[in-house]
Parts: structure tokens; sequence; C-alpha cells
């Protein structure tokens, strides 16, 4: 059950994840194009996210497509991300 204005588990998971799908866009100008939870897998990490103990893990980029530049532009510039 979801405390109010806790997130749970899965809402944290839910959060990598796009976090992670976010920062390969912006690092490599790619996007996934595939998400769905057989894609995204969490493995063991001591390091990737503050105190977390896991990471996610892209896999399948068979529909990875280039993100065309005005528009990697405009994600960056309404992203924190970058800085």
């Amino acid at each position: 059950a979801k405390t109010r204005g806790v997130p749970n588990a899965s809402d944290i998971l839910r959060g990598m994840a796009h976090y992670a799908l976010l920062k390969l866009a912006l690092d490599t100008g790619y996007s996934h194009n595939d998400f769905h939870n057989g894609n995204i897998l969490m493995g063991d990490s001591d390091n990737y996210f503050y105190e977390a103990k896991i990471r996610p893990m892209l896999i399948d980029f068979g529909r990875a497509v280039k993100i065309p530049p005005d528009i990697l532009e405009k994600i960056k510039n309404s992203s924190n991300l970058t800085a």
C-alpha cells in the first residue's frame, strides 16, 4: 500500500528506469524506443543512485532511433539533467 506522499518501491524503480532512459537520450542522442518492463532490468549496484543498491539496465536496442537535433535540444533545454 502507498502511504500518502511517500513513494512505494514500484514508484521508485519506475522513476529510476525513466531517469535511465532520459539520461541515455541526453548522453547519446538516441532513444531506446521500446519501453516495457521486459526491456528494463534492475541489477545490483553500490553507487548508481545515491544510497540505492540497484541500477537500471536497458536491453534490446533493436528499435533505437537517432533523435533529431532540434528535438534533442528541446529535451536538453527542458531537463535539469545536463547541469
